[in-house]
């Protein structure tokens, strides 16, 4: 169990590390559980935007986390 808690921390503190809007759509689509579609309504995007934030977002986060298992 604590080991879980210090793997959620180390995701948070790499979320945080996004550009805010890739942010709020993770948080939106992870945390808030919303659809794509609800999340382009709230963020006033189109819902393709919504995809390649979300899916440039991803990637963002897997380069951060390679890079923090290397050091």
């Amino acid at each position: 169990m604590r080991k879980d808690i210090g793997l959620h921390y180390d995701i948070l503190i790499l979320i945080n590390k996004l550009p805010d809007t890739q942010r709020h759509i993770v948080y939106l689509f992870y945390f808030e559980q919303m659809t794509l579609t609800d999340i382009g309504a709230v963020l006033e995007m189109a819902i393709g935007m919504v995809k390649s934030t979300l899916h440039r977002a991803r990637a963002t986060l897997a380069q951060l986390a390679s890079e923090q298992t290397e050091s």
